[in-house]
């Protein structure tokens, strides 16, 4: 995992760098699509993921609501709690940028045989399961 991870994540980057979405930087993509998996979110629960200073996170925040990918909204639980959600400028591009990274991870795994993607899937599924991101929200 140690060694596999960072190589998987390096071409991620290669795809989301060539294909220059609105000039958009890897960090900046990395929050449309955690918006995207799951909905309404805090700047801490942004800032928790991507694991950079809160700060950095406003800044990034600032920017993509600058582009109109994302909007800020005051909860109706409470006020005082600031809501990030997705435009729909900001689904149309994270769902380009998520097909687009599915489709390139596809092509990579074509030349795999079924029981090797099969062995993948269920691994990832466990991997999934042990490090799902939903215990963000839950620290």
């Amino acid at each position: 995992m140690v060694e596999a991870i960072p190589s998987v994540l390096c071409d991620i980057r290669k795809v989301v760098h060539q294909e220059r979405f609105l000039d958009l930087s890897v960090p900046q993509f990395q929050t449309l699509l955690f918006i995207k998996r799951h909905g309404d979110s805090s700047l801490s629960e942004v800032s928790k993921h991507l694991g950079p200073k809160l700060s950095s996170t406003s800044k990034l925040i600032n920017g993509l609501v600058e582009r109109n990918l994302i909007k800020r909204k005051t909860s109706q639980k409470d006020r005082r709690y600031v809501v990030i959600s997705l435009t729909p400028k900001g689904k149309k591009v994270s769902n380009m940028v998520h097909k687009t990274i599915i489709s390139s991870l596809t092509k990579k795994l074509s030349s795999l045989s079924d029981h090797e993607c099969l062995s993948i899937i269920k691994s990832m599924q466990v991997l999934k399961q042990l490090f799902s991101n939903d215990t963000i929200r839950n620290e």
